[in-house]
């Protein structure tokens, strides 16, 4: 069967289970898409299409939103607060429909949370109880027109009555979901350049309405996922978009005042939403799609459904209004009807597309690994890439998956097929970035296949640390050959092999003598130093997890090491963070030595201990944790495994102890000289501060992907 046979196959099988489920999805643009591709005889064409339309029109049944509406009585009291300075207006114009304006203002009081605003309600002549909204929503502000405006002239004139530095615009046939209004307003107060932010839009039976709007060339829209899964990964991260619709748009009141508003050519509703979003780029400010905030939109209520008739109808004659005013800018910026959807859906024509493959949701406060790459992706963003990343296990891993998706980042998660993704979405990325050999290893040869440049990220490299192992526990030479006859041929493979240590730069270049290699800092997090002062700290201090170098160490430390230390400081204490295999400490002296688990917030930890340890016998690559205990202002005594790669410079930023008694030693000279404590402290903080910080990072990364992709 070939691939037209199939996609018209599963067509056949959607009309059967799902028939209204499809029947709700046609519309004009699918329609006149579908007539087009076939007038032209382009069928590859046309069985795209309907993979697409397939897909959005599988039911979903996963979201369910908060619905007030015909939950309560709607002559019941709605408590707003009182707000004499509030931070957000919002505006809502209404014609009749008490029930809904009901159940609209009811939903905010309920959920609007701390953030402080005004409610005005635009009244356009209404005869219904409307008229008596001051009895039952007695701290809703009212601006009542004495003849019918129209939606948009409704609009600008209760506007000029707001208070808030924030207008949102808010119909009243909708109910806000919990905390729907903090995201927005967080957007706006941490970016300038923001002009209009908007929610993710969903129908009552928990199905996608919107999630930012596409405009084509010709004028007409789409409401992006409509009737798809809400929670799918392509709605839920920040992006800028054509458009936000205005059933639900929180706009800069610098932004309004400098356009005065609406435009009212569109008088007297339809495109001025989008209108003003295009009139925002023109000023320079960026329109924004918030996914954390939700608005159920009882979409229709308002102005009906057809475009034949009534109100409805202006759709179709302010379309060619706005085609004329923005005729230029539609043919620069945007593409041709349902064409590349991948890049019209967060404005992405002109920015180049990262794909970055990892094991999992990187939990960037857990490992420096996960730190490391949460770093990576946020240099990314903030070089302006468009990022996607896939965790290899596909497992929506919170907070830290949300944490991405608000740096714009899209997150790949749920059930889906790699070879089947990369076939459908391939072609849109400019480069790759894998790391990690044992799960590159099994998406290299795809990657290659679809994606024009490959970047492989070494964190450190395994057949060193394990030939260190080796020496030292003994193994089998053969497994050893198996793990560099891996990585290497992910290094043959990709365009770039990064490497932390730029003595492992060396030997790479070595063995495999034409390979490209790129040396990329391991950044640290930029905390500031602990102040504590040298006579207030006591103890020792380490972190680590199960690892196998760091198991080795924390169990060479406490069996070899703490016995020489207690002979000389008897109440010495060594503090232990991170998730350990505590069976594989089972029958050591435990003395002084307490095991704390995964800590949260580590900094209190490092403000009391006077040195931290980092006793490595083998391993490979930049150790995080050393720059991390220097960044904090603690000094560290390590080996030369441990300082291999940083360019320390013993005695004056780190002190190196390679046996068990040099080790000892040195403990000792730092933890009783606050001189020498004092001089190694401030030496490492200004190392890492120079090498190893988010700055150096971003634009090391930045001068590589430039090289690589020739910008």
């Amino acid at each position: 069967m070939n691939t037209e046979h199939h996609v018209m196959f599963k067509l056949f099988i959607r009309c059967v289970r799902a028939p209204f489920s499809l029947i709700r999805n046609i519309n004009r643009d699918s329609v006149r898409l579908a007539l087009g591709h076939l007038k032209n005889g382009d069928f590859t064409a046309l069985a795209e299409g309907i993979r697409i339309f397939i897909r959005r029109s599988a039911p979903s049944t996963e979201y369910k939103p908060v619905i007030i509406h015909g939950t309560i009585d709607p002559d019941s009291s709605v408590a707003l607060p009182i707000s004499e300075k509030p931070l957000v207006s919002i505006i809502i114009p209404v014609h009749n429909q008490w029930e809904f304006t009901h159940s609209c203002l009811a939903a905010i009081a309920r959920h609007s949370g701390e953030i402080t605003y005004e409610v005005i309600i635009a009244d356009d002549v209404s005869t219904d109880r409307t008229q008596r909204i001051s009895e039952l929503v007695p701290n809703a502000r009212v601006v009542r027109n004495e003849r019918n405006l129209g939606f948009l002239r409704n609009c600008n004139r209760a506007a000029r009555a707001a208070r808030g530095e924030y207008l949102l615009f808010l119909n009243n046939d909708t109910n806000v979901q919990p905390d729907w209004l903090a995201p927005l307003v967080n957007l706006m107060e941490g970016d300038a350049t923001i002009g209009i932010a908007g929610s993710k839009l969903v129908d009552p039976d928990g199905m996608l309405q919107e999630a930012g709007g596409i405009i084509w060339t010709d004028g007409s829209g789409w409401n992006f996922g409509r009737f798809d899964d809400p929670e799918k990964p392509e709605y839920n991260y920040l992006k800028d978009v054509d458009y936000i619709s205005g059933a639900a748009i929180m706009v800069r009141r610098e932004l309004w005042e400098k356009t005065g508003g609406f435009d009212e050519r569109y008088v007297p509703a339809y495109y001025e939403d989008t209108d003003l979003a295009f009139e925002a780029r023109r000023l320079g400010y960026r329109v924004v799609y918030q996914p954390l905030s939700v608005v159920v939109h009882f979409e229709g209520k308002s102005h009906g459904t057809s475009t034949s008739s009534g109100i409805k109808s202006y759709q179709v004659t302010n379309q060619q209004r706005f085609v004329e005013k923005w005729q230029e800018v539609l043919k620069k910026e945007h593409y041709p009807n349902g064409q590349k959807v991948f890049r019209a859906r967060d404005r992405s024509r002109d920015r180049k597309a990262i794909l970055v493959i990892d094991h999992y949701v990187p939990t960037r406060d857990r490992d420096a690994g996960s730190f490391f790459l949460y770093s990576l992706l946020k240099a990314l963003s903030s070089l302006g890439y468009r990022v996607t990343f896939w965790p290899a296990n596909l497992y929506r891993h919170e907070p830290y998956a949300t944490e991405l998706q608000q740096l714009g980042i899209e997150v790949i998660y749920g059930q889906r097929s790699f070879d089947g993704y990369m076939q459908a979405n391939g072609a849109n990325f400019d480069a790759a970035i894998l790391t990690r050999n044992h799960i590159a290893i099994n998406f290299i040869d795809t990657v290659r296949r679809h994606v024009p440049k490959v970047i492989y990220h070494d964190p450190d490299l395994e057949f060193l640390r394990e030939q260190r192992r080796f020496e030292l526990e003994g193994g089998s030479a053969r497994e050893l050959e198996k793990i560099k006859e891996r990585e290497f041929y992910l290094f043959r493979t990709c365009d770039i092999v990064g490497i932390h240590s730029p003595v492992e730069k060396e030997i790479i270049e070595k063995e495999l003598p034409g390979v490209r290699v790129e040396v990329i800092p391991l950044p640290i997090s930029g905390t500031p130093p602990t102040e504590t002062p040298f006579s207030a700290r006591s103890g020792l201090f380490f972190v680590g997890g199960s690892h196998p170098p760091n198991a080795d160490a924390l169990a060479y430390f406490i069996r070899d090491i703490m016995p020489l230390l207690r002979q000389r400081m008897p109440d010495i204490t060594f503090t232990v963070a991170g998730e350990v295999n505590r069976g594989a400490l089972a029958g050591l002296d435990m003395t002084g030595v307490a095991v704390t688990g995964y800590v949260p917030d580590l900094r209190p930890l490092y403000a009391q201990a006077r040195v931290f340890v980092a006793p490595l016998r083998y391993g490979a690559g930049i150790k995080g944790k050393i720059l991390e205990a220097m960044n904090y202002g603690l000094p560290v005594v390590t080996t030369a495994v441990g300082a291999e790669g940083i360019g320390l410079s013993p005695g004056e930023n780190v002190i190196i102890g390679d046996t068990a008694e040099t080790f000892t030693q040195a403990v000792l000279d730092l933890y009783g000289d606050e001189t020498a404590w004092t001089r190694v402290c401030t030496g490492g903080q200004r190392h890492v501060a120079e090498h190893f910080s988010q700055g150096a990072l971003r634009d090391r990364v930045g001068a590589v992907l430039d090289k690589l992709l020739k910008i």
